[in-house]
């Protein structure tokens, strides 16, 4: 019997908001993040926007004891080359102190299933090139570079 459970969010529990939105501070926060924690008003954002987004897919995972161990945030979107629907991985991430257990494997898998149990055509996401841990996971479930290789481009459009 697995030492943790995984459930799909309801976003109208705020312990599940609560709970994403700590595994997300603890994966901000640290090496991988900006190293600055979410001000009230950017919780509250978050808050509003997983109630409201039409398509955000929220994954949480809890220890067998029912505390958040780690969590994904999803966006399920429509692939107009394969005219069929798809599934990017936005964040996945496993709280620091329950990293090495099988979370992140547990997590991936989960979230792999979904998107063939909805009929998806392909998962797709973006892991940064220094973080060979998490390129490891992803290599074991078949995430490999795109061909041809694409760019992850950004333009900043900040509001304060």
């Amino acid at each position: 019997m697995a030492d943790y459970k995984i459930i799909d969010a309801d976003y109208y529990k705020a312990e599940h908001i609560d709970d994403i939105i700590t595994v997300l501070e603890n994966y901000k926060t640290g090496e991988m993040g900006d190293g600055v924690p979410y001000t009230e008003v950017e919780k509250a954002r978050l808050r509003t926007q997983f109630l409201v987004h039409p398509n955000v897919m929220v994954f949480l995972l809890y220890t067998k004891s029912g505390e958040i161990a780690g969590g994904a945030v999803c966006f399920k979107s429509f692939s107009t080359f394969n005219t069929d629907n798809i599934i990017n991985i936005h964040d996945l991430c496993v709280i620091d102190k329950f990293r090495g257990r099988g979370y992140g494997r547990a997590l991936t898998e989960y979230i792999v299933q979904k998107g063939k149990d909805q009929l998806c055509s392909r998962l797709t996401l973006e892991v940064r090139e220094d973080n060979g841990i998490a390129q490891d996971l992803y290599k074991k479930f078949g995430f490999d570079d795109m061909a041809p290789k694409m760019h992850f481009w950004r333009k900043k459009l900040h509001h304060d």
